[in-house]
């Protein structure tokens, strides 16, 4: 699918799962695409991160009862509800060991480690 060529054209590392709009009901700001990811992927919603940088966006993610980080692309702070914000991700590290993975902000007025949410 296009997506497919799209994504291995960055160079970056792609998962074996891909959610598509065809392989859903309901788009944001419903949670179902980020629930069909986290289960084909065998990961709890509570344990996944979404990167987003569009209210609706926001609100799949929170309501698929997932840490939200907003990327500030085209929002402020205001207009993006998320747990966290980062600039865009070069404000990001994600680290893994062995099976937990860490990631950090590098921009201190956005910094959150050692993600999942607070509380």
């Amino acid at each position: 699918c296009m997506a497919d060529v799209r994504l291995k054209a960055t160079g970056f590392l792609i998962s074996s799962v891909l959610v598509t709009a065809g392989m859903i009901r309901r788009g944001k700001p419903d949670p179902e695409c980020y629930l069909l990811a986290a289960e084909r992927l065998g990961v709890a919603p509570a344990e996944a991160l979404v990167f987003e940088d569009a209210k609706a966006g926001v609100a799949a993610g929170k309501a698929a009862g997932m840490t939200v980080i907003g990327v500030l692309t085209s929002l402020s702070r205001a207009e993006l509800p998320a747990d966290w914000h980062i600039r865009d991700f070069r404000d990001v590290t994600i680290s893994r060991n062995g099976a937990s993975f860490t990631v950090t902000a590098s921009d201190p007025s956005a910094r959150r480690d050692n993600l999942p949410p607070p509380g």
